[in-house]
């Protein structure tokens, strides 16, 4: 297995965690299904709902991804559709929650 990426939260957000990540994973089923019948729409509509959530649950990577998938949608860049879908499946799959901070203000 590829060495886990460890991620500091803060306190206040770590029970909400294991929910907040199964619902990104979800959400990568979901991009993949939409990618696959070429439905950027979805595609769109999906990377702006992972942009939105990621540094606020403290993920800013997944911020960037939510990004790059919602203009690349816009803009029909597959290549960049699929690069973003392999980035984040990794990182969905090695993210680990290394422990808390002091609570977010």
């Amino acid at each position: 297995m590829a060495n886990p990426i460890l991620v500091r939260v803060p306190a206040d957000l770590v029970d909400l965690i294991p929910d907040y990540l199964e619902w990104r994973r979800r959400d990568l089923q979901a991009l993949r299904a939409a990618f696959a019948v070429d439905d950027l729409e979805t595609v769109q509509r999906i990377g702006h709902r992972i942009k939105g959530t990621g540094a606020s649950y403290g993920f800013p990577p997944l911020t960037d991804w939510g990004r790059a998938l919602e203009v690349a949608a816009r803009t029909g860049q597959r290549d960049l559709i699929e690069r973003s879908l392999a980035e984040l499946t990794d990182y969905l799959e090695r993210v680990e929650v290394a422990g808390e901070t002091e609570p977010s203000e």
